[in-house]
């Protein structure tokens, strides 16, 4: 262990001295420096024409980071080849005025450890390569595209009234407290930083949920007369949307004062136009008649399949601050509603459609994450998104066994979902 010792000690030793002796350096140019210019302002004083450009006043020991700046400017190499004077009050011989170009400044490649750079200002030079790399002024086409993973939360409910009305309520099924696992996928592609396309598509799996059916012979939901509860752990949503327009840069390279006045280095709005489906499917099992209490029966698997068809119109807001990026959309849907259903115990209704519904109504949707960056190309995310659909005034078609139809009123259909997800963005 000694001579290890002794071999490590010997070879450290000399490294060791290299900041000592290179931080000598520096100050013995530092004197240099400033005898210099001591001299050059007191031969220049009667002339007024002394500018920053010719002359730098310097400390006698500046910062470290200070000194390098001076040292890699170059013109010091001349100096050092002297031996060192003693300074003298004796005026010196008139200075010619150098027009030389001005001094190039150390690149930023320069370590931190070599001029003492601190750690926020460190951090700040890092986090702007990362906060510009995506407004490259000579990239044309601007590609991301996402997955994400989450919980998502939904409920469907819709009710019909009788031939005449009377009850205006007559059946009302509601899908409650649905629970799925989400996948989701999303993509954006910028032209030239003037157009924008993108789309997003997105599954997801049930896997809990509670379902109502109830029947009323009085108006306003009373007198009812039949209730069943029953599950609804299995079925599945669908969502599809593809979308394009124009996009206005608020802050970026060419924005300084919105830029520094929000404190952002990219702010963008997205005006957006575009089609999307929507589609769930909900089944309804283990059946248990509550109204009147007979209790569980067995065999039920009916289930109820809606569409949702809807040109939309809608709004991007997307910013970053150096790793941070963030965004808000909503969106405004002209819905084209459908639905069929599958009553699998009732024999009096044909199968496999014992019924239909059709209407037209609206949708609102409200998404929006943030994200932070990992690398230049890949960030984390975080995002939330919720919808609201509403449908009034439709048509509910039943389809009996025997061949006959029956049209009635569909008074409303609403449905609403909320998703969180955790993900990841590719950016190319």
């Amino acid at each position: 262990m000694a001579h290890k010792f002794f071999f490590l000690s010997f070879c450290c030793f000399p490294l060791l001295m290299l900041p000592a002796s290179a931080s000598a350096k520096i100050l013995d140019r530092d004197s240099i420096v400033q005898r210099e210019l001591d001299c050059f302002a007191q031969n220049s004083q009667d002339k007024g024409d002394l500018d920053w450009q010719d002359v730098c006043a310097m400390n006698v020991a500046p910062a470290r980071n200070e000194a390098l700046q001076v040292v890699a400017a170059g013109p010091l190499d001349d100096y050092l080849q002297e031996p060192l004077e003693e300074h003298t009050q004796e005026p010196a011989a008139p200075v010619k005025k150098s027009k030389k170009a001005p001094a190039p400044v150390l690149e930023e490649s320069f370590h931190a450890e070599d001029h003492e750079e601190s750690a926020p200002d460190l951090w700040r030079r890092v986090n702007y390569k990362y906060a510009h790399f995506y407004q490259n002024p000579d990239k044309f086409l601007d590609l991301e595209t996402s997955l994400d993973v989450g919980m998502r939360w939904d409920k469907l409910q819709w009710n019909i009234a009788d031939l005449d009305n009377n009850p205006n309520i007559l059946s009302e099924l509601t899908w409650d407290d649905v629970h799925s696992f989400s996948v989701a996928t999303r993509g954006d592609l910028a032209v030239d930083k003037k157009y924008v396309f993108d789309w997003s598509g997105g599954y997801a799996w049930i896997y809990e949920g509670d379902n109502q059916d109830s029947d009323y012979a009085g108006n306003g939901r009373t007198l009812e007369f039949s209730r069943s509860n029953n599950s609804a752990d299995i079925g599945h949503m669908l969502d599809l949307s593809a979308g394009g327009g124009v996009r206005v840069t608020l802050a970026g390279e060419d924005s300084h004062a919105v830029k520094d006045y929000l404190m952002v280095d990219e702010l963008s709005l997205d005006f957006l136009a575009g089609y999307a489906y929507n589609e769930q499917k909900y089944y309804m099992t283990n059946g248990n008649q509550t109204i009147p209490a007979s209790g569980g029966f067995p065999g039920l698997k009916s289930h109820y399949y809606a569409t949702w068809r809807s040109p939309w119109l809608g709004l991007q807001v997307k910013g970053q601050r150096n790793r941070v990026r963030g965004f808000f959309r909503t969106e405004f849907h002209w819905a084209d509603y459908y639905g069929k259903a599958n009553w699998n115990l009732r024999s009096d209704f044909k199968h496999p459609k014992s019924y239909e519904h059709e209407g037209d109504g609206y949708g609102v949707v409200l998404g929006g994450g943030g994200s932070y960056l990992m690398t230049p190309n890949w960030s984390i995310d975080l995002t939330t998104k919720f919808q609201y659909w509403y449908v009034e005034d439709g048509i509910d078609r039943t389809f009996f066994s025997n061949g006959t139809t029956l049209e009635t009123g569909l008074n409303e259909v609403k449905w609403t979902s909320a998703t969180i997800a955790l993900g990841n963005t590719i950016h190319f």
